[in-house]
């Protein structure tokens, strides 16, 4: 006996599935018909999914299909995910923001939250760079004005993520960056491409003003 139940497509905040007891129900205009059948070994079924979404719908929805098989021998799942946009304009957007620093031992973390602002479904990339800030200043012998400078002291990049960030949702991202940093002052930015027109871009600038410590 086959049995097939759709649930909504719903990740985690690091973009794992989260278990079927914590997704909730799909709504009553997403069905199978059958649901439940069975079929003699080496046929095949001819299995219908309709859905009828309401007229405010908008945008992407996303779903998982899933079939359980169950006999003497075992217990086999299988399904496929299944995406529904309605509306005539896809719209990308994200927003990016730091969301913590914390200082460990030999590394400070850093997160950063990609939210998707839009109605369809995003994959990211990110890039992050830390640099040391040297101020403009004027010397004194000379008068010359040094001009503002900058050192890259970190350059992390994080591939295209396969697991995809659904309209609404929001996905964090995480980089080690050294904790033990000379005084002086820094910046950190962060990029993440997604496929809109622009990219999400954040950072932040902060000063280390005593050994080993960064005050923000």
């Amino acid at each position: 006996e086959i049995t097939g139940r759709i649930l909504p497509l719903v990740l985690s905040i690091r973009g794992e599935f989260l278990p079927e007891e914590e997704r909730g129900e799909a709504p009553e205009w997403v069905q199978l018909s059958p649901a439940d059948f069975t079929i003699e070994p080496g046929r095949t079924k001819r299995v219908r999914l309709s859905m009828r979404p309401p007229k405010d719908a908008d945008g992407g929805y996303y779903y998982d299909i899933i079939f359980r098989s169950t006999s003497e021998e075992a217990i086999v799942e299988s399904g496929s995910n299944v995406m529904l946009f309605v509306g005539s304009e896809v719209i990308k957007k994200g927003q990016l923001e730091i969301t913590s620093i914390k200082r460990e031992e030999e590394v400070a973390i850093v997160d950063a939250l990609f939210t998707n602002e839009g109605n369809y479904h995003l994959h990211m990339s990110a890039e992050f760079v830390l640099r040391r800030v040297f101020p403009q200043y004027e010397e004194e012998e000379t008068g010359r004005i040094v001009p503002r400078q900058t050192e890259t002291i970190a350059l992390i990049s994080l591939p295209m993520d396969t697991s995809p960030i659904l309209p609404g949702t929001s996905r964090v991202l995480s980089f080690q960056i050294p904790a033990a940093l000379e005084l002086g002052e820094y910046e950190m930015a962060i990029r993440a491409d997604y496929g809109g027109e622009e990219p999400a871009i954040t950072g932040l600038i902060f000063s280390i003003e005593g050994s080993n410590g960064a005050d923000g």
